[in-house]
């Protein structure tokens, strides 16, 4: 066979054709397949990265509301970490594909602003909490985390179009390289083996590409493809899933909200994205949706925040509300004013509840509280009325009638005569309540300041007591403001001074003992009435140190009679509510009469009825204390307290003082003369003495005496006297 110039240029020509021909279709292909390859094994591990990103931050979220609604959390800091870490090492590979991107810069921000709400977190959770600045630091860290939220969603819709934009090169690569191929197959049959070879590579780039698009068929989470009608045109497995297991088929149309088409398709046009949630049976989910023009359809993504719901709901509920009781709080009595203002407001405050807290605890005091709120609640169930527990043992009420504060006052007064029962233990309790009218235009600041100006005027907080505001209130807080930066000094300048009035024998008229008083002659020009500086003492907390000068003085005065060759007679002393409250009382009275070598029998020590009856167990201990050591004890005031008589017989007492309120209207009031007739006859059944306070006159004296009282103590015989004039008083009967 002759091969001529022409065949040797045409078979030259043909070969460089079928080469050029085979080498640009093998670059083709090679191309396809480093697309492809690239899509599947760097796009998509991308979009994984993504969403294990929204997953950390969401698991940090939740992590915080239990560590929140738990108030203890050990592992918190070190799962904290470990979240972090990870967090960190997945965002390795986003910043090398997204090294441009302001969203990724924006989440490396906010994870920088979280570290130091973390910080915060965890100190103001710690050891006594500190639950309003956890509050806060949760209010704070909410919106940090739908921003972090918002911007991994923008990364996955930024990677959702590069997704497109590559798929849709890889699709066109794919159809040019099939047509191209295919023609040449056509044109150079010679060249089937380089074909079936390129093929080969062909379809090994169509599988990668299949496995890119079936990407959302492998997330567990619902995605749904939605067209501007509203009709689902796609539903991974995820959301068949869900759609099957709340109504039994495959509608993953119904998984979706009935109103998701109004948000679609606005009045003001097609929304490019949008986010809400909606609650589907018995969870709640939230829809994250992006306009894809490119499809003509929203990709809409579902994601389950019933956990995260429920923590909300829970956190938003705690703001507004008292942790132990349940009732509205402060926070939401300035929202209840903002917005319906009521025509009385009025303080409740529980009285002497520190005690309950130092006898009992504060887990039963937390008791003490819960039924305290549930029967002022029944105390209001009829009344156009709202409670608040505004913090530890204050309470506030909002009256929209215009019911009368005095009236409501009343009625919880009564509510409370039976004692509070917890488990085996029964605390009286007594209130005090300021009451202001609220005026058109005033704001709940100076609201407040004149509800607790008339609560803390009241001088008596032992039994119950009801006041309202006034301008006359302000001159006397201002008073009595002055009287206590004073008080602090007054045993300094010797201001204060002790006064004797003499306790007599009924029978024979001689004095055989005499109560202590104390008296306070304010810069030695006025004399302050006990009646307005002890209540004064007391809330301050100065009648611990002056109830101390008192003993001392007290026993300091005995001793020196008693070396003077004078035998004084038995000496009463006071002891005030917050004093019996004092761990160290006992101890002082026993270093004091070491101290002045005296014997504990010479002195009676006297506590009102209605301090012996706040906590009958601690009291029944500490008066078998003082009687261990020698003491007698005497119960003051009695008469005006509870149910007492029913606790009586339990107390190891040696006498009782009836109530001057009684004796003063002997002659007046019959049922009183009933009342101290009988507890006379009462006392004596249980082998205690009893003195009558505050006889005056003899016709009082004469019926105490018919009812054979004991003691008589009052004007009648003597006014309180000085130290002097008090020894020149026992000298007439020596």
């Amino acid at each position: 066979m002759r091969i001529t110039l022409k065949t040797v240029l045409i078979t030259l020509v043909v070969f460089s054709a079928l080469f050029v021909v085979i080498s640009q279709a093998w670059q083709t292909v090679k191309q396809l397949e480093l697309t492809s390859r690239q899509l599947v094994n760097e796009d998509l591990i991308l979009y994984e990265k993504i969403q294990t990103v929204r997953n950390l931050l969401n698991d940090q979220q939740l992590k915080f509301y239990q560590y929140y609604l738990n108030g203890i959390d050990p592992d918190f800091q070190t799962n904290y970490q470990t979240s972090k870490t990870q967090l960190k090492n997945t965002l390795q590979p986003l910043e090398a594909a997204f090294f441009e991107s302001e969203a990724l810069q924006s989440i490396h921000e906010n994870i920088e602003q979280l570290e130091s709400v973390v910080a915060a977190f965890t100190l103001a959770m710690q050891q006594p909490t500190d639950w309003d600045r956890a509050r806060q630091i949760l209010a704070d860290f909410e919106p940090v985390a739908q921003q972090l939220d918002q911007l991994s969603l923008k990364l996955t819709h930024q990677l959702n179009q590069q997704l497109m934009l590559n798929a849709q090169t890889s699709l066109e690569e794919t159809e040019s390289g099939v047509f191209w191929i295919s023609a040449m197959g056509l044109m150079l049959f010679v060249s089937a083996a380089g074909l079936l070879i390129l093929n080969k590579h062909l379809l090994t780039a169509l599988v990668q590409k299949r496995r890119l698009a079936s990407y959302p068929e492998f997330n567990p989470s619902p995605v749904l493809a939605v067209s501007d009608t509203s009709q689902v045109t796609y539903a991974n497995p995820g959301a068949v899933r869900l759609s099957q297991s709340l109504f039994g088929k495959a509608s993953p149309e119904k998984i979706l909200p009935d109103s998701l088409n109004k948000f679609l398709n606005s009045k003001g046009g097609r929304k490019p994205k949008f986010q809400m949630e909606y609650r589907l049976k018995e969870e709640v989910y939230d829809i994250n949706a992006h306009w894809v023009g490119e499809l003509n359809e929203y990709h809409v993504y579902l994601t389950n925040i019933t956990q995260q719901h429920h923590a909300h709901e829970k956190l938003r509920f705690m703001a507004f509300h008292h942790s132990i009781s349940n009732l509205p709080n402060r926070q939401s009595l300035v929202s209840e004013f903002a917005s319906k203002r009521p025509e009385h407001l009025m303080l409740i405050e529980i009285n002497r509840f520190t005690e309950i807290i130092t006898s009992s605890g504060h887990e039963r005091a937390d008791d003490v509280i819960k039924l305290t709120a549930k029967r002022l609640a029944g105390a209001l169930k009829s009344s156009r009325a709202k409670l608040f527990h505004l913090e530890s043992n204050l309470f506030a009420v909002s009256l929209i009638s215009a019911m009368e504060p005095a009236i409501l006052a009343e009625k919880i007064f009564n509510i409370f005569g039976k004692p509070v029962a917890i488990a085996d233990r029964h605390f009286y309790l007594t209130f005090t309540i300021g009451g202001v009218k609220v005026e058109v235009n005033s704001d709940l600041f100076e609201v407040m300041r004149k509800a607790d100006s008339a609560l803390h005027s009241i001088p008596n907080q032992f039994g119950n007591n009801f006041i309202a505001y006034d301008d006359v209130l302000d001159k006397f807080l201002l008073r009595r403001m002055t009287l206590e930066n004073d008080l602090r000094h007054a045993i300094k300048q010797q201001e204060l001074e002790v006064y004797y009035q003499p306790i007599i024998d009924a029978k024979s008229g001689q004095p055989t003992s005499a109560e202590a008083l104390m008296r306070w002659h304010y810069r030695r020009s006025e004399w302050v009435s006990p009646a307005e500086f002890i209540p004064i003492a007391e809330s301050s907390g100065l009648i611990i140190d002056l109830g101390k000068w008192l003993i001392d003085e007290v026993f300091c005065n005995f001793a020196v009679m008693a070396e003077s060759g004078k035998q004084p007679i038995t000496l009463a002393i006071n002891i005030s509510a917050i004093q019996w409250q004092d761990e160290s009382l006992v101890p002082f009275l026993k270093a004091k009469l070491r101290h002045y070598q005296l014997a504990a029998k010479s002195f009676t020590l006297e506590i009102t009825e209605q301090v012996a009856l706040q906590d009958i167990d601690r009291t029944i201990t500490m008066l078998q204390a003082l009687k261990t050591i020698g003491f007698k004890i005497a119960i003051d005031d009695f008469g005006t307290g509870y149910s007492s008589l029913n606790y009586l017989h339990g107390l190891p007492v040696d006498a009782i003082k009836i109530d001057k309120s009684f004796v003063s209207t002997l002659s007046l009031n019959n049922k009183n003369s009933t009342i101290v007739e009988m507890l006379i006859s009462l006392a004596h059944q249980l082998n205690l003495k009893v003195v009558a306070e505050g006889v005056e006159t003899d016709a009082q004296n004469q019926q105490l005496f018919g009812w054979h009282c004991d003691f008589i103590q009052g004007f009648l015989f003597s006014k309180p006297l000085d130290k002097a004039a008090y020894a020149a008083y026992l000298s007439q009967y020596d």
